[in-house]
């Protein structure tokens, strides 16, 4: 009852109070972390079937938007983490060919499909989806849909997405699931190009860094000399340096980034204490500092990101349209938390690490997951799950709602 009454007044306040003059409406779920490791079966379960009740309250707002305001959700965004990188498994290269390879205990494997794991999450994802009324899906890669977090195993999640779009199930319910990131093959509207949206005069880019994490370790970041390699030649600031192409050449006023980790403190981080022996943040200065003391000096223990000072700084200038005037940069949305506390998604205001850039704070927009990862330890009322809507104005301003599954 207490779930029904707080999604009532929800209904009520975006058919009420959002702005009647919006130029997009969407929603956003994010970590649905449905594929997990066999010992984390009964959470699964659990994330299986909140997805299915997310979809549902996004239909039943869309739903509501259409008979009271004449309007509609034009889409939904799937911020990253279906959990793909637990649906594939390692085998010995047999044979010469063009293998996606992973290095264990010294010895190189070749990465393939699960393929038992990988047509039944088809299934499961497929099922739950064919239920949405709203039709387009823009998707962007977790660091969960990788196989642990090596970036170059992202062509599995675009094998994913474009296998999902041919499920008979997607095929008949009319759905448009795109991989929605730059470097992908599908185009999210007729003639666009990849990783791009449109609306008037609105412009949404699907930017992938699900890699940024790089499972709390720097060390990619040095060469055998102990020195930084330049950070041209980094998949990050290649990555960065094709989102600020874009949007250099764009003739869109406004833009929206759409991303999986964020670049602020990751609240697991900030409840540690880097003084403490052996917890994430000690090991991952110390690896630094031995490393390279320069590095060591520019990084931010409790971000998401695992990066030198100089690939920030590159992204604070994009963000902040210092390294381009137009179109002006107005929202920033992710996902990756699982802080159990709803103010982590409501409010900055938590964040210890006080060198982030005001006016991209202001921007930044994260999604509670749908996932119970971390969280089923609470009790429903104290957990932090659900998603978000977003209204966008014919000025550029984001307004936004959370719905909590909770």
């Amino acid at each position: 009852m207490k779930k029904n009454h707080f999604f009532f007044l929800l209904i009520i306040q975006i058919a009420f109070c959002y702005p009647l003059f919006a130029t997009v409406r969407f929603a956003q779920v994010t970590d649905l972390h449905i594929f997990e490791d066999s010992k984390q079966e009964r959470e699964s379960k659990i994330s299986t079937s909140d997805f299915d009740i997310s979809v549902n309250k996004i239909n039943q707002i869309s739903k509501t938007l259409k008979t009271d305001l004449n309007a509609s959700l034009d889409f939904v965004l799937l911020s990253g983490d279906i959990g793909i990188g637990k649906l594939l498994k390692l085998e010995p290269i047999t044979e010469k060919g063009k293998n996606i390879t992973v290095e264990k205990e010294g010895k190189l494997f070749k990465l393939v499909k699960d393929v038992e794991k990988w047509h039944k999450a088809k299934k499961t994802i497929a099922h739950i989806l064919q239920g949405s009324t709203v039709k387009t899906w823009l998707i962007v890669p977790g660091n969960n849909d990788l196989y642990t977090e090596q970036h170059d195993t992202i062509p599995f999640f675009s094998d994913f997405i474009k296998e999902l779009q041919d499920m008979p199930e997607i095929k008949a319910a009319g759905l448009s699931l795109v991989d929605f990131r730059l470097e992908a093959s599908q185009e999210a509207q007729p003639g666009a190009p990849p990783g791009m949206y449109v609306i008037k005069d609105l412009l949404f880019v699907g930017w992938d860094n699900s890699f940024f994490k790089n499972n709390n370790s720097v060390k990619k970041f040095v060469g055998a000399d102990h020195k930084l390699i330049p950070i041209d030649q980094t998949d990050e600031y290649q990555g960065m340096q094709k989102l600020s192409q874009v949007l250099k050449v764009s003739s869109a006023k406004y833009a929206y980034v759409f991303y999986h980790i964020p670049e602020i403190d990751d609240p697991y981080m900030v409840g540690l204490d880097e003084k403490e022996k052996g917890n994430v943040v000690s090991k991952r200065l110390e690896e630094a500092m031995a490393l390279s003391p320069a590095l060591a000096t520019g990084l931010y223990p409790y971000s998401a990101w695992t990066v030198p000072l100089s690939i920030r700084q590159v992204w604070e200038n994009l963000v902040t349209n210092k390294t381009f005037k137009a179109p002006l940069i107005k929202g920033l949305f992710a996902g990756h938390f699982h802080d159990h506390q709803k103010k982590t998604y409501e409010t900055n205001a938590w964040v210890k690490t006080k060198d982030y850039k005001a006016d991209i704070l202001e921007k930044l927009y994260i999604a509670p997951p749908v996932s119970v990862k971390h969280q089923e330890k609470y009790s429903p009322s104290d957990q932090a799950r659900g998603g978000q809507i977003v209204t966008i104005d014919d000025q550029g301003d984001v307004t936004r709602d959370i719905f909590w599954l909770g």
